[in-house]
């Protein structure tokens, strides 16, 4: 997978409706850790998860955003009560 710059990272989160505060947020996680996700473990190494080159990052970025907007709102649902 070719690496993406920030600018293109911006402009993606953007188009997808989100903030550049969460693309920087996601470059500089995925960054840190050299564009690699975290498998489920398996049985035998459930002591340790499997990091694997990622594939696609754009896949990973909406996954990301989703899980932004979830979180958000449960946050807003814990507030409520």
């Amino acid at each position: 997978m070719k690496q993406p710059k920030l600018p293109e990272v911006v402009k993606y989160f953007r188009e997808q409706k989100s903030t550049p505060e969460l693309a920087r947020s996601f470059f500089e996680r995925y960054q840190a850790n050299g564009w690699t996700v975290t498998r489920k473990p398996s049985a035998a190494t459930h002591w340790r998860p499997e990091r694997k080159p990622m594939k696609d990052w754009k896949r990973t970025a909406l996954g990301f955003i989703e899980r932004q907007k979830r979180n958000e709102q449960n946050r807003q649902y814990r507030q409520r009560i």
